[in-house]
């Protein structure tokens, strides 16, 4: 282990590996599981890119996990390992040792994972149980499946998103390979058919003007002629005819929908679920509309309108925007609605996962019991 590690600890410690950069989805998700696991253990993270080009374009609407990663959490040391892959084999062999309780390898069908079956090799060496996290997507291929297996069959256990996917790793992997379970933190596939592809909500404070005007602005820049595809509700309680006015001079008028007054819980909620994608300006923990958005796994933009982002909760599918300029909510949108095939996974459900995996220190030989996605 190199100095900085957490060798020598007296707590419960795991490496996690998987894909690191912040512009990309599987990198968000890996700080979420980090983020868990680092409420009940040491963690070590090693970063495993193998190109600095696998982008989603993130760095011109920044996710709410690369925001809120400061590194000053002290139980967590980040490595990041080198791209060539003698370099990084070599490497990876220094930073586990029997230190570590358990391993935990987080993969991405159809990325490059091959750097996997050294990892897991070191892992099985060193004694210390090991666990694949694969993440279960839409439209995911067979042939991505069985490229996984060959790579995962030195696992102790291999969790997946769905059962489906769960029986096709066991067809592959035969009756020798390892466990094959099943929790609702890895499924990112669809959110059951109910959102509407263009359906943009925006949730705003009370007569607040300027946020309004900003995310007008946004919405005017889509192009007409792809207008029919979009559709904007802005959900604002507001006093007099100054906001109506605003909305109804706004150049896409026709395709928004300003809703006023008081929301139940239901009602909330169904707003929320026919949505592709949710903002929610200057969101605390204590929101209401991101308890919505992330139960249902929905894209959401947190549009800031101060420097300093009070929200401390952590969201996979989160994304930022300047709430004072225009041009970085209508990105943060685009990028949204690009999402929206997903069903991104709470921090509830982050949580459950790391809860189980800590409690079970000998995780390769103890039964973990699933948990079916929502």
């Amino acid at each position: 282990m190199p100095e900085s590690s957490l060798a020598g600890t007296d707590r419960f410690h795991v490496v996690v590996a998987g894909p690191g950069l912040a512009l990309t989805i599987p990198g968000v998700i890996v700080t979420e599981l980090v983020r868990a696991l680092s409420r009940r253990a040491m963690v070590t993270r090693i970063e495993v890119d193998l190109s600095e080009q696998e982008l989603t374009g993130l760095h011109r609407a920044p996710s709410l996990a690369s925001v809120q990663r400061d590194g000053s959490q002290d139980n967590v040391v980040t490595l990041r390992a080198p791209i060539r892959s003698k370099d990084r084999a070599r490497t990876l062999r220094e930073w586990v040792d029997e230190s570590a309780d358990l391993l935990v390898v987080y993969v991405w069908p159809g990325l490059d994972n091959v750097w996997m079956a050294d990892l897991l090799e070191i892992g099985r060496a060193r004694g210390v149980p090991t666990v694949v996290l694969c993440a279960s997507l839409p439209g995911v291929r067979a042939a991505d499946l069985a490229a996984l297996c060959s790579l995962a069959h030195g696992a102790d256990q291999v969790f997946v998103g769905r059962a489906e996917d769960a029986r096709t790793l066991r067809s592959f992997l035969g009756a020798r390979g390892p466990r094959v379970g099943v929790h609702r933190a890895l499924a990112l596939t669809g959110r059951g058919g109910d959102d509407d592809n263009g359906a943009i909500t925006a949730f705003l404070p009370r007569d607040n003007v300027a946020a309004l005007a900003t995310v007008l602005t946004a919405f005017d820049a889509v192009p007409d002629e792809w207008i029919d595809d979009y559709r904007l509700r802005v959900v604002m309680r507001h006093r007099g005819r100054e906001v109506e006015d605003l909305v109804g001079s706004s150049h896409h008028a026709d395709q928004v929908e300003l809703i006023d007054g008081e929301m139940t819980s239901s009602d909330l909620e169904e707003v929320v679920g026919s949505s592709a994608a949710a903002g929610i300006a200057d969101p605390t923990d204590a929101s209401r509309a991101l308890d919505a958005a992330m139960d249902r796994g929905v894209a959401t933009v947190a549009m800031v309108s101060t420097k300093t982002l009070a929200l401390r909760r952590g969201y996979a599918g989160g994304l930022v925007a300047n709430l004072t300029r225009p041009a970085s909510v209508h990105v943060a949108f685009n990028h949204a609605l690009r999402l929206s095939s997903l069903r991104f996974p709470s921090s509830d459900d982050w949580d459950a996962l790391a809860g189980r995996l800590v409690r079970h220190a000998t995780v390769a030989v103890a039964p973990v019991a699933s948990y079916a996605p929502r």
